[in-house]
């Protein structure tokens, strides 16, 4: 939920994300999708580091 506040309210993109239908429907999925997917690489790698999580936030 995070995410979702820090990219797409400086943005403009969408003010109240978590009060509208396309944010609770679209944008909250999508960005939780993001997480868990680049969580899973970033644990599957091994006990991840300081280089390891630095690359998966970047991405």
């Amino acid at each position: 939920m995070i995410s979702v506040v820090f990219v797409e309210v400086p943005a403009g993109s969408t003010m109240f994300p978590f009060w509208s239908v396309w944010g609770m429907l679209v944008v909250l999925p999508l960005y939780l999708l993001h997480s868990v997917f680049l969580a899973t690489i970033v644990f599957r790698l091994g006990r991840p580091n300081f280089w390891t999580l630095y690359a998966g936030g970047t991405l």
